[in-house]
């Protein structure tokens, strides 16, 4: 008669937990690539829109650009761009998560989910290469998502913003180049007032930004 065997049970984890540790990054991860493919597959059907109408010119170019703030904050940002003559099309998809103390008083973990069509403007003698100042324009959807402090009540509302700045494009290294810019972001439609918990919050008319942005172009 063989001996007995013991069985030996691994320790037990809680499959719950571990579902919820993998999905979150995961999650996260999806939505940042999603976004992105999006952008960028937005610039190549524009380039292509443009190349078969005969509207791009010889000096036209494409590249993509990381800011640094949204990726600072624990977001992220992706941009393509193509460029014509002086000219600079850009589709932007960005998260951002503002630190508490640019919050409206009251609330707190500000989440927003931005996608934006920018048009740029170069000049100066290095314009066509888009090199040098620049000033751009353009339409944006904000998504966000604020908390109530003291009691975690959140809620979602949306925005339309109108977002007017500027900058100037350094190349550093072949085609890779920094590009310090500063933008004003107007609301011009949405939602002026959001009932969250037992307080109300009101996003700022006007929200100023600053960032450093490290971009290639082909």
């Amino acid at each position: 008669m063989p001996p007995a065997r013991i069985p030996i049970h691994a320790p037990r984890q809680c499959p719950r937990l571990r579902r919820r540790v993998a999905r979150v990054p995961m999650r996260v991860c999806a939505c940042a690539a999603a976004r992105l493919c999006a952008a960028a597959m937005l610039c190549t059907a524009t380039m292509l829109c443009m190349t078969t109408s005969g509207t791009l010119r010889a000096e036209s170019s494409a590249g993509f650009e990381l800011d640094a703030l949204p990726y600072a904050t624990g977001g992220y940002y992706g941009s393509a761009w193509i460029g014509d003559g002086p000219l600079r099309y850009r589709a932007v998809v960005a998260r951002i998560y503002p630190p508490d103390f640019a919050v409206n008083s009251g609330f707190n973990h500000l989440r927003i989910d931005a996608q934006a069509l920018i048009v740029d403007y170069f000049f100066g003698a290095d314009a066509a290469r888009w090199n040098g100042p620049w000033i751009g324009a353009g339409l944006e959807q904000w998504d966000s998502r604020v908390q109530e402090q003291g009691t975690g009540a959140s809620a979602s509302f949306s925005n339309t913003i109108a977002t007017a700045g500027g900058g100037y494009v350094w190349r550093f290294l072949g085609n890779f180049y920094l590009n310090p810019w500063a933008a004003l972001h107007f609301i011009t439609d949405g939602k002026r007032s959001v009932p969250v918990g037992s307080q109300t919050y009101v996003p700022q008319d006007v929200t100023p930004e600053a960032s450093l942005k490290i971009g290639w172009n082909f």
